[in-house]
């Protein structure tokens, strides 16, 4: 049968642009999320800041099975440990404009209730329709298929073998393997492969004809959308963080919308390829379930009451942590006229410990605390690296490239070639021992060599690996090295700082950190960083101002 046939109730068609709002407007709900590289806290709910937290809490229940509130035997415990009191209670009440209520009946009821822990949403996708038809776990296998392909395609460098075309658009590149993939048809969803490639191969137009096979009415049709994004949460949140990246330095986003018609078009494939009279009952059923829970604005019974015992807590920490801050004034203690230093770290709470220390060691230190990139905003590029990486935190733009050089041209030059032809050697060394015949020949005869090593490394003798900033380049030539902020043209791209832009930026950084007058005689910039060996969270030790790199310009 052709998928035109197929389609259940042709629903009026959306224009171009209207369905690419309605799309865009569902990826802006996601969070976008970094990679380890940069490890970058994000607000989860970022997307939805327009929305006060009760609306918020009760559509992340409802679209994605999400709670915003903690299970209520925690705040009876905290009621019976004292810390939220009937004060707080009562207080949390009238913060909701409910005046009347009694707080010694509502905690009396609290006593005997269970914690009913939600599973799940209250919306079903054609997938938790499909396995509720077949017993077989289809949210699950289209999880799983999804991420097969999006970790190949995402690859950043890392994977030797790519099955996915990285050249191509997203959804083209998925569109193109699942019309190949025989795993989907072995697993039952018959005609799977030509059901995709009848598809329109540009992703709006794709997204619309799946759309027209699932029949979803246009007034449920953002929960829906939200629901399949939440169903992958990871990698929608990897594409919302591409097309941040992309719309940082001005470049077009899409990558979210074109994964969102890559989920859509799965849906409606999964629907065809699994055609019977019982899947078509229930995904009617659900799709009727989904318009209800779209109009449906009103708080739950039991979340509001989780509301309320959320919003106690809250006032009860807060009030815990004004009273420490109370504390005796009789004495507070004088600022001096003019410091002996002025030292300004890194607000990292790593930082903190020396600050406070420093400033009980001698009161006329005063300590400063600022972001790590200490608003010099810039792109650095090692000695022999093609391109550099941003030493500032990745929410912003990064400002002018600045290049890692050593003064004596020839010098430099040497340990270009020399950083290069190492480069180029472990590279070589590095597939020989990941070849898919060679690791064999790597490991029996060759692996024996590296016990030595391995006891030096053990032992804290040897480094498992060269440190990042010595890399290639003997211990002399890396205590040469600097950083370069002439004006010059390094591969068709203007790199340094002018004078005139060295003073502004000089002149921007002191007055954000308020050091404008009263300087001391000496004035420290006091950064940090860390260096580890196979440690995926080896960013989280850096700085998180520096875009998960150290304080300082040097490679990482």
């Amino acid at each position: 049968m052709k998928i035109e046939d197929q389609v259940l109730v042709r629903p009026k068609e959306v224009n171009k642009t209207t369905l690419a709002d309605t799309l865009r407007k569902a990826c802006k709900k996601i969070a976008p999320v970094w990679p380890l590289e940069n490890f970058v806290a994000v607000n989860p709910y970022l997307g939805l800041t327009d929305r006060n937290f009760e609306t918020v809490a009760q559509q992340l229940a409802t679209v994605g099975g999400i709670q915003m509130t903690l299970p209520v035997s925690f705040y009876r415990n905290k009621i019976k440990e004292g810390k939220i009191t009937p004060k707080d209670l009562k207080a949390a009440f009238e913060k909701k404009f409910i005046y009347e209520a009694d707080v010694d009946l509502f905690i009396n009821q609290l006593e005997n209730r269970e914690d009913v822990e939600q599973k799940g949403t209250t919306i079903a996708s054609v997938s938790d329709v499909a396995m509720q038809v077949s017993k077989q776990d289809w949210t699950r296998f289209v999880t799983g298929r999804i991420s097969t392909w999006a970790a190949s395609y995402f690859d950043n460098d890392q994977a030797i073998w790519k099955a996915a075309n990285q050249q191509a658009g997203v959804f083209e590149s998925w569109k193109a393997e699942a019309e190949v993939d025989l795993t989907s048809e072995i697993m039952g969803l018959k005609g799977f492969r030509k059901t995709v490639k009848a598809l329109p191969n540009h992703p709006l137009k794709a997204a619309q004809k799946a759309l027209d096979i699932l029949a979803v009415p246009e007034e449920a049709l953002p929960t829906y959308l939200h629901r399949l994004l939440l169903g992958v949460g990871g990698w929608s949140a990897y594409a919302a963080r591409l097309d941040w990246d992309n719309e940082l330095y001005g470049k077009k986003g899409g990558a979210s919308i074109e994964f969102l018609a890559v989920l859509i078009c799965w849906e409606a494939c999964l629907l065809l390829c699994l055609d019977g009279q019982q899947l078509r009952s229930l995904w009617l059923k659900a799709r009727n379930d989904l318009v209800e829970a779209s109009g449906n604005t009103e708080i739950s019974q039991e979340l509001s009451e989780k509301l309320v015992l959320q919003e106690a807590f809250d006032l009860a920490v807060q009030r815990e942590i004004i009273e420490k801050f109370q504390v005796s004034k009789t004495n507070p203690p004088q600022k001096p006229d003019r410091p002996n230093a002025q030292a300004i770290f890194c607000i990292d709470v790593r930082s903190e410990v020396y600050r406070r220390n420093l400033e009980q060691v001698d009161r006329r230190i005063e300590t400063i605390g600022f972001a790590g990139f200490f608003a010099f905003p810039i792109h650095f590029v090692p000695i022999a690296h093609n391109k550099g990486e941003a030493q500032c935190p990745v929410l912003i733009p990064a400002g002018p490239t600045i290049l890692e050089e050593i003064a004596d041209k020839v010098a430099n030059k040497a340990a270009y070639n020399k950083r290069v032809l190492g480069h180029q050697v472990s590279e070589v060394w590095k597939s020989f021992k990941s070849g898919a015949v060679t690791c064999f020949s790597f490991v029996s005869p060759i692996g024996l060599s590296y016990l030595p090593k391995l006891f030096t490394d053990s032992f804290g003798l040897t480094r498992p690996v060269p440190h990042p900033d010595q890399a290639g380049l003997n211990a002399k030539v890396s205590k040469q090295k600097g950083i370069s902020l002439n004006v010059a043209n390094h591969h068709r791209e203007t790199v340094g700082i002018p004078l005139e832009k060295q003073v502004e930026m000089a002149k921007n950084a002191l007055n954000a950190m308020s050091l404008t007058d009263n300087f001391a005689g000496f004035v420290l910039i006091v950064g940090h960083g860390a260096t580890t060996v196979n440690n995926p969270h080896a960013t989280g030790l850096d700085c998180g101002a520096c875009g998960g790199r150290s304080g300082e310009a040097m490679p990482k």
